[in-house]
């Protein structure tokens, strides 16, 4: 069941990362058409800057340390992604270029690529921090891809209709692949270590979370998982005192 659970979850991640990728390329199709920063993120920075505040103020377990490492990891990936956007590339609402509106927190407005960027890099750490069992630091990391979704959502009412028609498509790509890769059945998966998710596979009555599982992961990954299931199938059909098999699962 190790064996099983580790390639079925390193697969998931294959799975995910690639799924990430191709939903950044069709985003900045969307940043291409319109040629400028249309990403409002008041939103964002109205949740993350009370909370810095609030969580560096009051220290120890209380406030959760992971959930101000994320914060602060996240305020810093929001800053660098615009560092090193190249100047001349894109500019802010003002038509300046964003790398001079890169201050001492999120820049004002970024890039549908970088906020599809952010909001992937969020929800790894959902499945970290549902793995490690932490709900303070997952529930700041969930309400961070609400604000980012709320963000983008909102930039697309700006768009022209080209740029929208791109928009529309990368967002039913992402909707699509939400449903493949963050169903709560995948969730209660990624709760156990790797032996224990291949056993979570292999319970009894468990049609749903094994067609979800198969379907987010690519066949390599699968064929251990299916392994197992076929062997314990065996096991429980075979008469322990004969040894026969008796067609009984």
């Amino acid at each position: 069941p190790e064996i099983a659970g580790d390639a079925f979850t390193k697969g998931l991640e294959g799975a995910v990362d690639t799924f990430h990728k191709a939903g950044g390329r069709l985003y900045r199709v969307v940043d291409q058409l319109t040629q400028q920063a249309t990403v409002p993120t008041a939103g964002l920075r109205a949740f993350t800057a009370p909370e810095l505040v609030k969580r560096g103020a009051i220290p120890g377990e209380v406030t959760g340390d992971t959930g101000l490492r994320l914060l602060r990891e996240f305020d810093e990936l929001a800053k660098d992604l615009v560092k090193k956007t190249p100047a001349s590339t894109i500019l802010d609402a003002s038509g300046r270029p964003m790398r001079e509106a890169a201050e001492e927190i999120i820049p004002k407005e970024i890039t549908f690529e970088q906020a599809n960027f952010l909001r992937g890099q969020m929800l790894k750490k959902i499945r970290m921090y549902t793995r490690e069992g932490d709900d303070v630091a997952r529930g700041i990391a969930e309400q961070l891809v609400t604000h980012l979704d709320d963000a983008m959502e909102t930039g697309s009412k700006n768009l022209t209709p080209q740029a929208k028609q791109a928009w529309r498509q990368a967002s039913d790509f992402w909707r699509e692949g939400k449903k493949r890769f963050e169903t709560k059945y995948l969730r209660g998966l990624l709760e156990k270590y790797p032996d224990q998710a291949a056993k979570a596979l292999l319970t009894p009555n468990n049609a749903v979370m094994i067609r979800e599982a198969r379907n987010a992961v690519p066949t390599r990954a699968w064929t251990p998982v299916q392994a197992a299931l076929a062997t314990q199938l065996a096991e429980k059909a075979t008469n322990v005192e004969t040894g026969q098999i008796s067609g009984r699962a």
